[in-house]
């Protein structure tokens, strides 16, 4: 009986240091913030090249066609020309565009997919190998700025075949506009941001991605419901560096209300757990090969949704009062740290909403975890069907571009 409690004491402080460790990387990411650490040796990786790469832009459309016209337009409108646009109109109607340009193909398919990932693989079989290196992927709600792909050639001729861009928010005119604009903030900052200044890998978000063509399609999937950017990322990962470009800035709407965050929210979180055992492996696999590279993002991959966290936190905290109470002041240290850190990122680096908004949309915090234990509570309705999220801003680039959008 010793023994097996012995055993339990040693995975409650397992567990407990696993998932403090979470909240520490958050507090040191935030450290090398504020004194500027920044990684500037070129990794041996880095091929510095001259070249104009060839890029497939992929728009998935579904049902609705409302948004097609902004984001042609925007793409149109690139300095970078070397582009060719391919649409999959998904079960929509036939689609009569006001320009016409030799670069835009739109695909119908012969049956509806109701699949991201079945679109894309629609479109990758009219995509020519031989005339394009490189596929971007958007949704339909996306606009992008017209230097977008002058940075991203940039990227990829210094060696980088896997690109994030930056996602900023078409509109933060409602109270769920706001709290999803920081919640993106604040994963920006530790996903993306920060492990690039160190020349670790960043997280893709599934638009405004940019990916070396044959790269993509050695990706084999076999669930099409959606989390195909967990997938495509423990894939990407293995074999290069994915880099993140700050000023490749790609606008995306934001969730309007409670119902559209929670089909969202339902969507990752069932994503989260259905890929988790990708991260875990690569996770093994840079331990075993001796790749921090690897391991930390296979580690990172692993961490649960903040909520999620912030429970079993608190559970362990209690939990700390009878069984280990030497993990209280580590706990209490450790999360005290970690909320300045989450206040500094949502509000101080956050340059998309005033302080003021900032301040009343952490307050509201506790709305957007209602909604997220309830897209907890619903998370196998994402096996089952394509949650697609309602959208309703078509506004066009040149309104992002002089700030006439909602605020």
């Amino acid at each position: 009986m010793e023994i097996i409690l012995k055993a339990i004491n040693v995975l409650l402080y397992i567990s407990q240091i696993w998932l403090m460790s979470y909240f520490v990387i958050v507090v040191i990411f935030v450290i090398a913030d504020i004194l500027n650490v920044r990684l500037t040796k070129i990794p041996a990786w880095n091929k510095p090249q001259e070249k104009n790469y060839s890029f497939a832009v992929i728009v998935p459309l579904h049902q609705n066609i409302d948004f097609l016209e902004p984001i042609l337009d925007s793409l149109l409108k690139q300095q970078y020309r070397n582009l060719h646009f391919f649409v999959i109109a998904d079960d929509c109607p036939v689609i009569d565009l006001p320009y016409q340009d030799e670069r835009i193909h739109i695909l119908y398919p012969p049956a509806a997919l109701h699949s991201k990932i079945k679109s894309i693989q629609l479109a990758l079989s009219n995509i020519d190998e031989q005339k394009f290196d490189a596929i971007a992927i958007f949704d339909a709600d996306n606009l992008v700025h017209p230097e977008f792909f002058t940075v991203i050639n940039s990227y990829f001729n210094k060696g980088y075949r896997a690109v994030q861009s930056n996602i900023l928010p078409k509109n933060i005119d409602t109270t769920f506009a706001r709290l999803d604009t920081i919640n993106d903030q604040y994963y920006n900052f530790i996903d993306r941001l920060s492990p690039a200044r160190l020349h670790l890998s960043a997280h893709i978000a599934g638009r405004g991605t940019v990916i070396d063509l044959k790269m993509y399609k050695s990706v084999s999937y076999t669930n099409f419901f959606g989390g195909f950017d967990k997938k495509l990322q423990c894939e990407l990962a293995k074999k290069y560096v994915i880099g993140y470009a700050p000023d490749a800035k790609l606008y995306d709407e934001k969730v309007s209300d409670g119902n559209s965050m929670q089909k969202q929210r339902t969507r990752w979180i069932n994503a989260y757990f259905r890929y988790f055992s990708e991260a875990w492996k690569i996770f093994l696999r840079g331990i075993g090969t001796g790749n921090f590279r690897l391991a930390f993002f296979g580690y990172n991959n692993m961490r649960p949704p903040l909520f999620i966290q912030f429970f079993a936190a608190f559970a362990l905290f209690a939990t700390s009062f009878f069984v280990l109470p030497a993990m209280l002041l580590p706990w209490t240290v450790v999360l005290t740290a970690y909320l300045l850190s989450f206040l500094y990122i949502v509000i101080f680096k956050n340059s998309l909403l005033s302080v003021r908004q900032s301040v009343k949309a952490v307050m509201q915090i506790p709305l957007f975890v209602s909604r997220q234990v309830r897209a907890l509570l619903n998370i196998k309705k994402a096996n089952k069907s394509f949650l697609q999220t309602n959208n309703y801003k078509a506004v066009f680039i040149d309104d992002i571009m002089q700030g006439n959008t909602a605020k």
